[in-house]
């Protein structure tokens, strides 16, 4: 089965070595739309919703086993914290993701754009600029 990542499992995120190798990578993909990307840790992870409007969310689709998924569901606290969800790429294929419920991170920040590796990295960087300011 296939299971679509947006944020810390993406490629570059702090979670994607322990679960993923390029051998289960089938490539980048962006959700129908829909969907809504917010920042819910400040930085330190993402949460994605079905949405009304037309907002699409990029990531990447890897192919898992009943294991792998499993230490995914464990991961992600499905289904207590984030619910294992089918969604809709943009693609027409129907894949797995990690959802919360729209109404618990209304009012967090959102992201814009759908893509969390470069608003981290411009996260980060605000707060790499703030830090340099009182130590450089």
């Amino acid at each position: 089965m296939k299971v679509f990542v947006y944020g810390s499992l993406r490629e570059g995120g702090p979670l994607h070595h322990y679960y993923f190798n390029k051998n289960l990578f089938c490539g980048k993909a962006r959700t129908a739309p829909g969907y809504v990307l917010f920042d819910i840790t400040n930085g330190a992870f993402p949460a994605m919703a079905k949405s009304a409007d037309q907002s699409q969310v990029y990531g990447e689709v890897y192919e898992v086993d009943d294991s792998l998924l499993a230490q995914l569901d464990r991961a992600e606290g499905h289904p207590h914290f984030y619910c294992r969800t089918e969604i809709l790429l943009e693609n027409s294929e129907t894949v797995f993701a990690y959802l919360l419920p729209l109404e618990d991170i209304i009012g967090y920040p959102k992201v814009g754009d759908g893509d969390w590796l470069p608003f981290i990295v411009k996260a980060n960087q605000k707060s790499k600029n703030e830090i340099d300011k009182w130590f450089i």
